[in-house]
């Protein structure tokens, strides 16, 4: 698929609904490719935020890619399409940042910048897999166009009582142990800021032109590009499309609530707890 058959992707109503919910209460974001040009503080909430958007930053003349935010917003200001506007409103959303911060998940980038190295990264895939299943976590596989996705959501971490910055901090001190402890070698240990942003799942990968999309079960342990291909979606009928999005965007291996909490205390036992007493 070309940079011009985008538009089948961002035209079609079953992609924008999903890249829509993918983006409520979140910062979102569009980025180009080479990071020479970027749009922060979008607010998005359904198809119409995203299709106004849209048109109002030439998406297609830039061909950004669409990225979201890790944090979930209480409060997320409506900016202003118009450039001069929107600058100062954009720099009083940088200073409110923070305080606007309710929640955060718990993420995992297994990053391939080179396709020859799929398979030793889908290993470190693999890995956190079994280890997540076998406390029974809940959590979501994605491919990211390129490379690997893992979120825990962040109902299941919100019971860590810690405010967010410290949050953040424990999460990259967990991520250092689990790269350790299990040997990971494609982790990318720099995502863990309250201002990270990584790619919205069922949007378009300008780099690769492979879809950023969750992954089912069979999928991670026989994983090929041709599963994230925009043309095996686009040929479906939108009735077929809708629920095949549907089934994906609601992939969260089950688990108990709770579990991930469970998972570190049992992996890092009273010192993660004396981790959180040292940070408050």
């Amino acid at each position: 698929m070309n940079y011009q058959n985008s538009a089948m992707i961002y035209q079609n109503s079953a992609f924008l609904e999903m890249i829509s919910k993918s983006l409520k209460w979140r910062e979102g974001v569009f980025l180009e490719p080479k990071g020479t040009k970027c749009i922060r503080g979008l607010k998005i909430e359904n198809s119409y935020h995203l299709r106004r958007n849209l048109e109002g930053f030439n998406f297609f003349k830039n061909l950004y890619n669409i990225y979201n935010s890790l944090a979930i917003m209480e409060k997320q200001p409506l900016l202003s399409l118009n450039p001069g506007v929107r600058r100062g409103q954009y720099k009083k959303f940088n200073e409110d940042f923070e305080c606007n911060v309710k929640y955060y998940d718990f993420a995992i980038d297994i990053d391939v910048k080179n396709f020859a190295d799929l398979k030793c990264a889908l290993y470190d895939v693999k890995k956190i897999y079994n280890l997540f299943r076998s406390y029974k976590v809940k959590f979501q596989v994605r491919c990211s166009g390129s490379g690997f996705h893992i979120v825990v959501p962040w109902y299941e971490t919100d019971s860590i009582n810690l405010k967010i910055q410290e949050r953040v901090k424990l999460f990259g001190d967990l991520a250092e142990y689990l790269r350790l402890f299990l040997n990971l070698e494609y982790i990318d240990m720099s995502i863990y800021d309250i201002r990270r942003i990584w790619k919205t799942p069922f949007s378009l990968d300008r780099n690769t032109n492979n879809l950023c999309l969750p992954l089912f079960e069979n999928e991670i342990f026989e994983f090929d590009y041709s599963i994230v291909d925009p043309e095996l979606y686009l040929n479906m009928n939108l009735k077929e499309l809708y629920q095949e999005l549907g089934s994906r965007n609601n992939n969260l291996f089950q688990g108990k609530e709770g579990n991930f909490i469970g998972m570190i205390d049992s992996m890092w036992g009273g010192e993660w707890q004396e981790k959180i007493e040292q940070q408050k």
